[in-house]
């Protein structure tokens, strides 16, 4: 459909996650493999073993996520791996998501000069959270600490998380929750992550 631009090429920025199922396309198209193939073949690579494409069923004890209904209570969330893959869906836990962490930040999984680019402001954006927030490829970060707090929150129905990354003390924060309430405000959806987070900013300006 020949429909208008929202805006014009390059003066605006709006997250979205079309934009890393295009991406993830485009490895399908040069590497002449699946996604699901690629992702299998890097966690492998690296022993991330508990880490999946959701389209693998090789995983094992998966939990349910569950979603505050209308009445408070929680309901079982059916559609937690509906997400484009690439911009959220793959089935990881904290073990392997602090391995990430680090063989990202060491250089180990891209070249020094790819990681600086994703902790390069690209674009400002307006967080549900944070309100302005600076956006590098893929990782978040407030005005001038992306070399202090660098990482991103995740939301998928019935599942919260947080990874954060602190380069001065070499420190990963990796929460994962598998119950999503208050869905009107993510201030307090995230609450525990976010007081975390503070927790560990402070504990690192302490030393």
């Amino acid at each position: 459909m020949n429909k208008p631009l929202v805006f014009e090429q390059g003066s605006q920025f709006q997250y979205s996650q079309l934009g890393y199922e295009l991406l993830a396309q485009i490895l399908e198209a040069v590497t002449n493999k699946s996604f699901e193939e690629i992702s299998k073949a890097l966690f492998e690579e690296y022993d991330l073993n508990n880490s999946f494409h959701p389209e693998s069923k090789e995983y094992k004890n998966l939990v349910k996520g569950y979603t505050e209904g209308e009445n408070g209570d929680l309901e079982y969330s059916i559609n937690s791996l509906y997400n484009y893959t690439a911009a959220g869906s793959f089935i990881s836990n904290t073990e392997d998501l602090i391995q990430w962490n680090y063989l990202l930040h060491s250089n180990q999984l891209l070249k020094k000069e790819t990681v600086e680019l994703m902790k390069t402001r690209y674009a400002t954006r307006n967080h549900p959270i944070f309100e302005t927030i600076e956006y590098g490829y893929g990782l978040l970060f407030k005005k001038g600490e992306n070399n202090i707090e660098i990482g991103a929150l995740g939301y998928a129905p019935g599942f919260v998380s947080a990874s954060y990354y602190y380069p001065k003390s070499q420190l990963s924060l990796v929460v994962l929750e598998n119950t999503a309430r208050h869905l009107e405000d993510f201030n307090k959806t995230f609450r525990i992550h976010l007081e975390l987070m503070k927790a560990v900013k402070k504990s690192i300006h302490s030393q």
